[in-house]
């Protein structure tokens, strides 16, 4: 039998952090992630310390699901 696709959550969520905004990226109230603008790039953060330089915004959000996907 197949699986069924399962529909997951995903939020951003505008946040300030020490006097910036940034957005915060939660799947099932649990956040995995943010992303914040880092000259005309964005630098996407996920839950477990690590980097990538994204050249969209988009691009930042595709990283973090995937990351979370392979290791969540």
């Amino acid at each position: 039998m197949a699986k069924k696709d399962k529909t997951v959550p995903v939020s951003i969520d505008e946040v300030d952090v020490d006097g910036e905004t940034i957005e915060q990226v939660s799947v099932n109230k649990q956040v995995i992630g943010d992303i914040r603008p880092n000259d005309k790039k964005f630098l996407a953060t996920t839950a477990n310390g690590q980097k990538i330089v994204a050249n969209s915004q988009e691009d930042a959000l595709q990283a973090i699901l995937a990351e979370f996907n392979l290791h969540g």
